[in-house]
């Protein structure tokens, strides 16, 4: 065969059904042009998987926004969303116990939302979560600021992985829960 397989998708192997499709495919320019489309489907599944990453988290936003509007906390939403990205909501309450989770949180962890509805987050944490990242979680919800800190965490499974959290405190007239946007990440940090 005179055309390189490392450029073709796999739809596109299955498809020719002799060597003399490939050769035509690879001289004839109108074969080519035909062939175009098939690549499009690697562009659509990208920008899908993008699309449907986007959608969750404005899905996960308007179920939150929901549940302000129960507990009416006073924070500007709009800056603490505004160009975050995240794979899971999660709001405690001032006793860290969870009171809401997404459904990100749910593909995320493993775990269903009401087997960890007052839990501890802490519960998500095992033998290899380092002090320091306790204590780092631990200061910042007592002095009750916001806060940016990686985290190795286990899912239901107990398979581990590291979590980037962004916690902002959610205010009525004190602080009454606490809001994680959370990530699954790679490595260390």
């Amino acid at each position: 065969m005179k055309y390189k397989m490392n450029h073709m998708l796999a739809l596109d192997l299955f498809m020719l059904e002799n060597e003399d499709a490939a050769v035509a495919l690879e001289t004839t320019t109108e074969e080519a042009y035909y062939h175009m489309p098939l690549l499009s489907w690697d562009m659509h599944y990208f920008n899908y998987h993008e699309l449907l990453a986007k959608r969750r988290q404005e899905a996960a936003i308007c179920a939150f926004k929901e549940l302000q509007k129960t507990y009416e906390w006073t924070n500007d939403w709009e800056s603490i969303f505004k160009e975050q990205s995240f794979d899971a909501l999660v709001v405690t309450n001032t006793d860290e116990k969870i009171v809401w989770v997404s459904n990100g949180f749910v593909d995320m962890t493993g775990y269903g939302k009401t087997e960890v509805l007052q839990q501890s987050p802490k519960m998500l944490q095992g033998v290899a979560t380092t002090a320091e990242s306790k204590q780092i979680i631990r200061k910042n919800i007592t002095q009750k600021t916001p806060f940016s800190t990686v985290v190795l965490n286990y899912k239901k499974d107990n398979t581990p992985y590291y979590c980037e959290l962004k916690i902002y405190p959610l205010m009525v007239e004190n602080v009454t829960h606490f809001l994680a946007l959370e990530s699954a990440v790679s490595g260390p940090f």
